[in-house]
């Protein structure tokens, strides 16, 4: 069934002048693929069980859980909202800036800080603990900036590199 589109469009393709370029674009795009950077995985001690951790699916599926949660948490907020759902909802955003925290912690005992500083994601997720440490310190301090909630959802583009 896939040949006969494919068929149809090849003819489409021919028929059509503008549409070559349009095919080299996309068989360019669907040839690149995201770079995988391989860390060197640690001799023994402390780094090495933080290797194993860091880069196990259990790990990566729940740090993919706790981003999800955060960004629903974030969602749902809304002004003059009762106090107890807004304290709920400020205590599930610790909550997930403590794990973002431990999860950059433990990468940088895992991949030592020079490995970690190499891949963009870990520099991104980096820029993101800081703004979080960031915002609750502001919080403790009750002044309101919501430019750092800005970068914590964009943590989601993390996800799409995930599900891709």
């Amino acid at each position: 069934m896939f040949s006969c589109f494919q068929s149809s469009y090849t003819k489409e393709k021919i028929d059509c002048p503008g549409s070559q370029l349009w095919w080299d674009m996309l068989t360019q795009i669907d040839s690149v693929r995201p770079d995988k950077y391989i860390f060197e995985r640690p001799k023994s001690g402390i780094f090495l069980f933080c290797y194993n951790i860091v880069e196990s699916i259990v790990f990566e599926v729940f740090i993919f859980f706790v981003i999800i949660s955060n960004l629903i948490s974030m969602a749902i907020a809304y002004e003059n909202s009762i106090s107890t759902y807004s304290n709920v909802l400020e205590w599930i955003g610790l909550i997930c800036t403590i794990f973002f925290i431990f999860e950059s912690l433990i990468k940088l005992m895992a991949y030592g800080v020079y490995e970690y500083f190499k891949q963009t994601w870990n520099v991104f997720d980096f820029i993101v603990v800081c703004t979080g440490i960031i915002d609750i310190g502001i919080s403790a301090s009750s002044l309101s900036l919501s430019i750092f909630r800005i970068l914590q959802v964009m943590r989601m583009f993390k996800i799409m590199r995930v599900i891709r």
